[in-house]
């Protein structure tokens, strides 16, 4: 019996045993064979190392000059406002963004900074101030007018002007209390050049203007004042600058035998009214002359003065005379103003004229 109660205990403790043994399988599985996955390194878990990571350098807020430059002294200065880049001043100072960094010594364009002082060709205009558009701005203050000192005609607020002249070009009743005036050219098809800048108020406002042949259109004018308001002149003239070799301007006579080219065939003895139409009426004097083809001494053959009414004067040319006949105006102090185009005379013996040779106006 003791036998058997032994042989039972045996089976259950060895059933025990079997039950604790798939507990533990389940528990703890063997590791099953998987795919190799790549293994990927955070930085976080990278252990830091001896060699510090690289500083950025801050930069400064004035650029360095190179070592071997020497700035621009003859340049006025410039202090650079909120807004402002290197190339936005080199456009409103009439000059490049290269010539500046040369003038100033400038290693870093990039780098410029309010209250930088840089030497400019020319004060620029403020960043806010925008040139005079082709419509009024209502909120613009307006007054005065521009004059100009020299023009072959007006009519109505338009005016020839001689090309290649040297103007001076006004502003009439333009504000004293402006620290700059800058003067433009608007050409017909819209395009606006600055013609120069005055920061002088003491003698007006006022510049000089070397007239391009075949320009048309107006002259105008903005002023700054100190608070950064404008104003534009009231009156603009429309003006259109003739080519001084162009026939218009040339001196015609009343009557002539023929055209031989552009030699003027003409009666000796007999009167000619030599006209120049397109003589400046600013002129105080215009001085006709005859210049031999030989060149003998010239010949004055009168003075006019176009305030007057006078653009012409009459003359006689003798059988055999040859050569130039010109016209120049003047101001009362002497100075040159404009030439007319020169034409070529030639005075022939009654023998070489012809009866078809007519006169012609």
């Amino acid at each position: 019996m003791k036998g058997k109660f032994f042989l039972y205990m045996l089976v259950v403790l060895v059933a025990s045993a079997g039950c604790n043994l798939t507990v533990n399988v389940v528990d703890n599985p063997p590791p099953s064979p998987t795919r190799s996955q790549p293994i990927v390194e955070h930085p976080t878990n990278k252990p830091a190392t001896s060699t510090p990571l690289p500083v950025a350098i801050q930069p400064t807020s004035q650029p360095t000059s190179a070592p071997t430059c020497t700035p621009r002294t003859d340049w006025p200065l410039y202090t650079v406002v909120t807004g402002d880049t290197l190339g936005k001043v080199a456009v409103r100072s009439g000059t490049s963004t290269a010539a500046l960094i040369q003038a100033n010594c400038l290693t870093n364009a990039n780098l410029i900074s309010v209250g930088q002082s840089l030497r400019v060709p020319r004060q620029p205009l403020p960043p806010t101030v925008v040139p005079p558009t082709a419509v009024p701005n209502p909120t613009v203050q307006q007054l005065g007018s521009i004059g100009i000192s020299l023009y072959l005609g007006g009519d109505a607020g338009n005016f020839a002007l001689p090309g290649g002249a040297s103007e001076t070009i006004t502003w009439d009743g333009g504000p004293a209390d402006a620290v700059r005036t800058d003067f433009f050219q608007r050409a017909n098809n819209g395009t606006l050049t600055l013609i120069s800048t005055d920061t002088n108020s003491t003698d007006g406002w006022s510049t000089t203007w070397l007239t391009p042949i075949g320009f048309n259109g107006e002259l105008t004018a903005i002023a700054t004042r100190l608070d950064g308001s404008i104003v534009n002149p009231a009156f603009k003239p429309s003006v259109s600058v003739l080519d001084p070799n162009a026939q218009s301007n040339a001196i015609t006579l009343s009557t002539y035998l023929r055209l031989e080219g552009e030699m003027v065939i003409l009666a000796p003895n007999q009167p000619e009214i030599i006209s120049w139409k397109a003589a400046p009426l600013t002129a105080t004097r215009i001085d006709f002359t005859f210049s031999p083809g030989d060149h003998s001494a010239s010949r004055a053959l009168g003075s006019v003065t176009p305030a007057l009414g006078g653009t012409s004067i009459t003359a006689t040319f003798a059988a055999g005379d040859f050569g130039v006949l010109s016209a120049e105006a003047f101001l009362r102090n002497g100075t040159h103003l404009y030439f007319a185009k020169p034409i070529t005379i030639s005075a022939v013996a009654p023998a070489e004229t012809t009866p078809e040779a007519t006169a012609a106006q």
